[in-house]
Parts: C-alpha cells; sequence; structure tokens
C-alpha cells in the first residue's frame, strides 16, 4: 500500500474517533436554545451555578456578565429589595429546574437591553 494512502486513511480514522470531542470543545452559546422569557421575572435558576458574578445594580448588568463569560447560558439576579444577599448575580450553565422566587429574575445568556 502506498504510503499517502496510509497515512489518509489513518488521518480519516482519527477524525471519527475526534468528531465527538471536537463537537463538545466547538460547542457554543447558540446550543442554548431557550424559550425562557426575556427576562423572567419571579424565576430562579436553581443550581448549575458557573460561578457568583460580580453584585449588580440591573438584571440587565447581570446578563451582561452572562454574556461575557464563555461557560455561561443563564443567569439570575436577585432583586435589591432581597434581604440576604441582594443585587447577586449567579451565572449558570443550565436552567433546567427553574423555581418560583419572587426576589429573582432569570434570562438566557443573550437577553439584555441596552
Amino acid at each position: 500500500m502506498d504510503f499517502k494512502i496510509i497515512i489518509l486513511l489513518c488521518l480519516a480514522f482519527a477524525a471519527t474517533l475526534a468528531s465527538p470531542l471536537i463537537e463538545e470543545l466547538t460547542k457554543t452559546k447558540d446550543g442554548a436554545n431557550s424559550t425562557m422569557a426575556c427576562p423572567a421575572y419571579g424565576i430562579d435558576c436553581y443550581h448549575n451555578d458557573v460561578e457568583e458574578g460580580h453584585n449588580t445594580n440591573t438584571w440587565e448588568e447581570c446578563a451582561i456578565q452572562c454574556r461575557d463569560h464563555h461557560g455561561c447560558l443563564f443567569w439570575t439576579w436577585k432583586i435589591p429589595e432581597l434581604t440576604l444577599e441582594p443585587r447577586k448575580c449567579y451565572l449558570k450553565y443550565a436552567c433546567d429546574d427553574e423555581r418560583r422566587d419572587s426576589y429573582a429574575i432569570s434570562g438566557p445568556y443573550d437577553c439584555f437591553h441596552y
């Protein structure tokens, strides 16, 4: 067998093995596909924290933190009227457990207004 054919076969085989890994590594925020309202008042995206964002004065500022964070697809912001940890911004990798919380506003990473 020709050396070039062997190399091409090896590369083709390696590509089939690497395909799922490459797909996962190159996944973008476009995969979020959320039907959540923008924003969702009274909803807390429970669990699934990527990290705590910086405290912000508005839910829009929290959403922008999420937009700018590679691993963030959703966010939850605690309103100023909350006694414990008001204005807290939580960055989320998913929102598969939506819970009613009158002190929370949540949304997908692309939900913000200028």
